[in-house]
């Protein structure tokens, strides 16, 4: 290989990584805000059971995530006579390495019943700059018709549930 070579691979990795902390700019700087807004004004201004949650413990390597509540089931346990609580799913947007946006639904689960093996649905990645509030309410929208699934659903793996 010849150095000119060598030197249009490093220019292509430079602008890789250059492209890498732009998509990390806009994440941080505007679309992480946008999407937590979004869901928190959805959860405070709709019927919806959920709460907006902004993860942001790893700088770069955030999340913004829309948990349904917990419920207390009418499962109970005969021994101890405690209730069953259904883990709420919940709607994760989290930046990949890459700087683009991964959205991952989580199902509800029943912990005392076994879990549901496959519990996350792997949605798509987005670069940051493509998201706005209208394709964030249509994934919105596609995670609750999730859950209106999974709550009519009769195959969940699980007995009883």
């Amino acid at each position: 290989m010849k150095i000119e070579q060598i030197n249009a691979k490093v220019q292509s990795y430079l602008a890789a990584k250059d492209l890498i902390k732009k998509k990390q700019e806009t994440w941080q700087n505007k679309i992480r805000d946008l999407i937590f807004d979004l869901l928190k004004n959805l959860s405070l201004n709709s019927d919806l059971p959920a709460r907006a949650e902004l993860n942001d413990a790893v700088e770069n390597h955030n999340s913004v995530i829309l948990v349904l509540n917990d419920e207390v089931t009418n499962f109970r346990d005969h021994f101890t006579g405690k209730r069953f609580i259904k883990k709420g799913g919940s709607l994760i947007f989290a930046q990949l390495k890459n700087g683009n946006i991964m959205t991952v639904i989580k199902k509800p689960e029943l912990p005392e019943l076994g879990s549901d093996y496959e519990n996350l649905i792997i949605g798509k990645e987005y670069p940051p700059e493509s998201l706005n509030s209208n394709v964030v309410l249509d994934i919105v929208g596609d995670f609750i018709d999730k859950m209106i699934e999974w709550e009519n659903s009769q195959d969940r793996g699980q007995i009883g549930f």
